[in-house]
């Protein structure tokens, strides 16, 4: 309400607000994963799994399903894409060798 007083504008950001809100345990879970494989210097890596995720997960997602499920499910695609980088960014910490780098 402070950006508008719009009731459509107020309730698209609630829902906003609601849906990605729960899912901020995940965000930081990749900021900590990213974080750390750019502290060790695999900094590929994370910008790959970022831009995996957005462009490759989300985007595709909201474009395609949201003809199906309509414009207000695309809140649900946010979390998604952060769940498969955070999967990519936690399995290259656990098994890649960036660690035994000369």
């Amino acid at each position: 309400m402070i950006f508008s007083n719009n009731p459509e504008v107020i309730a698209i950001g609630k829902d906003y607000l609601i849906i990605v809100s729960l899912f901020y345990l995940l965000f930081s879970t990749i900021f900590v994963y990213n974080g750390l494989l750019r502290c060790a210097g695999a900094t590929l890596i994370p910008m790959l799994t970022t831009l995996f995720s957005l462009w490759l997960v989300r985007l595709p997602l909201a474009v395609f399903l949201s003809r199906f499920m309509g414009e207000m499910r695309i809140w649900w695609f946010i979390p998604i894409a952060w769940f498969f980088g955070t999967i990519g960014a936690m399995l290259y910490y656990k098994f890649a060798k960036y660690m035994t780098k000369n």
